[in-house]
């Protein structure tokens, strides 16, 4: 896989200064790679600046890829919300066929690399705020009859305005165990069972669900919510077993938001939280319980890799 990350990156590097459609996009910067595509800042022939997704040539030259591509990307224009990103133009290069959507350049950072620079955790009240607008974005996304697929803290950003969900209409072109990335979480930890599994018709609204709640379990814990040494291997676990309780990695834990999160994390999706306007609600809850009973604010035990628990600066063994 690392050779296949070091190739798509080179390519895509290459295409820096170079334009699609006869000048009509200018590529200037490249902004992340993805298992399907290269996303760079672009700029068009009349000035504005745009985000761009191009699709990697080899799955253009699929034909049902290339439409599915183009077709599944303007999904998120149905949902009628504000912090969904829209597609706003959609075209193929001439020169080598590879097919690219044009969106809102945004300015602001991912939740993955606020995760990363706060030191792979972040406070209970953070991670509370994330899901809720989370999950307020995905009340409207399921309303108009759409399943994520790829819900994870790469794929939501955060702007002076608010929070955004990226990628809305386009998990199904992703296949989570070739999904690369340029952060430290690795996309494989959010899969739901169903997901991972390939049971295609049990993929439903509650498939979203599940990876806020892994979202939740690694913001706050830093850990993922399998023990896995590859994408691979995680996927199979996914499919296969169920998830640790939020409990075992967070001893100190506030039970209202071990219960919320185990919940979001059951294996059998008829077990999980309804819909997002009841997941959401049940987080409200949570956090009033947490906060009642005494819950940490900012900081947040976790459990370092030799079996130590972190608690701020400060660290114990485990009894």
């Amino acid at each position: 896989m690392a050779d296949l990350v070091v190739a798509h990156t080179e390519r895509a590097q290459r295409r820096v200064g170079t334009s699609l459609r006869r000048g009509k996009y200018r590529l200037d910067r490249l902004l992340g790679i993805g298992g399907t595509s290269a996303v760079f800042a672009a700029t068009h022939r009349n000035g504005k600046r745009f985000a761009v997704k191009l699709l990697h040539p080899e799955l253009s030259s699929v034909d049902d890829l290339r439409e599915r591509f183009l077709r599944d990307g303007y999904a998120a224009n149905r949902v009628q919300h504000p912090s969904v990103v829209p597609v706003l133009d959609d075209d193929v290069d001439e020169d080598d066929g590879s097919a690219f959507i044009a969106m809102e350049l945004l300015e602001g950072t991912t939740v993955a690399a606020e995760w990363h620079e706060a030191a792979r955790t972040l406070s209970l009240p953070r991670v509370v705020t994330i899901a809720d607008a989370v999950l307020g974005i995905l009340v409207a996304v399921h309303e108009s009859g759409i399943v994520h697929r790829d819900v994870r803290p790469g794929n939501v950003f955060v702007t002076a305005d608010g929070m955004k969900l990226l990628d809305v209409g386009l998990g199904r072109l992703g296949d989570p165990a070739r999904t690369m990335t340029a952060h430290a979480l690795d996309p494989s930890q959010f899969v739901a069972p169903e997901l991972a599994g390939e049971k295609t018709s049990e993929i439903d609204p509650r498939t979203d669900l599940y990876s806020v709640g892994a979202m939740i379990f690694t913001l706050l814990t830093g850990h993922a919510v399998h023990r896995a040494s590859t994408p691979t291997d995680t996927l199979r676990l996914a499919a296969t077993r169920h998830a640790r309780s939020l409990r075992e990695v967070w001893a100190g834990a506030p039970p209202p938001m071990v219960t919320f999160v185990d919940v979001a994390l059951a294996f059998d999706r008829e077990k999980r939280w309804a819909s997002a306007v009841e997941m959401r609600t049940a987080l409200g809850h949570a956090l009033a319980l947490s906060a009642s009973r005494g819950a940490p604010g900012p900081v947040n035990p976790v459990l370092g890799p030799t079996g130590t628990v972190v608690v701020g600066r400060r660290s114990k063994k485990r009894t």
